[in-house]
């Protein structure tokens, strides 16, 4: 079952109790480029600020997800695209997600809408999985020309 997105702004994470813990983005960027003969699209947040329940461990999570596509497809950030891909594949060098809360594991089945674009910002809705468990995002983010995958 899916979470309902937050608005923009938050992440939202259900714990294996089902509780679901909010957090308030404060970091978030994207960059679009190529790399070794791929296009790849790298998404990148932080939420450093607990929400909700305030009353447990803020563990400070942050996620990023990287989608490599061939150097023909044209990829673009624009309103209504959307982006998946897996947790893993080797073909492309091993883990392509990660999301750290508490401990570090794959984001499984990320799907990345875009729902508006304004320049360089991309509002984007994010959800997928960590351990069965959903996990959805909604924040505008910035483009990072230095933005690129940070892990295989």
């Amino acid at each position: 079952m899916r979470m309902p997105f937050p608005e923009v702004g938050f992440l939202n994470l259900e714990a294996d109790d089902g509780v679901i813990e909010v957090y308030r983005v404060t970091s978030s960027d994207y960059n679009l480029y190529e790399d070794e003969g791929l296009r790849w699209l790298t998404v990148y947040c932080r939420a450093e600020e607990k929400v909700l329940p305030p009353e447990t461990e803020n563990p400070e999570p942050w996620i990023e997800i990287n989608i490599p596509f061939g150097v023909t497809t044209k990829a673009e950030m624009t309103q209504g695209a959307r982006f998946s891909s897996v947790a893993y594949d080797e073909t492309f060098g091993g883990n392509l997600t990660n999301i750290y809360w508490f401990s570090h594991s794959g984001f499984e089945s990320p799907v990345i809408e875009v729902v508006s674009m304004h320049n360089t910002t991309a509002t984007l809705r994010i959800q997928g999985e960590r351990y069965d468990c959903p996990v959805t995002v909604c924040a505008a983010f910035e483009l990072n020309p230095e933005r690129k995958r940070s892990f295989t």
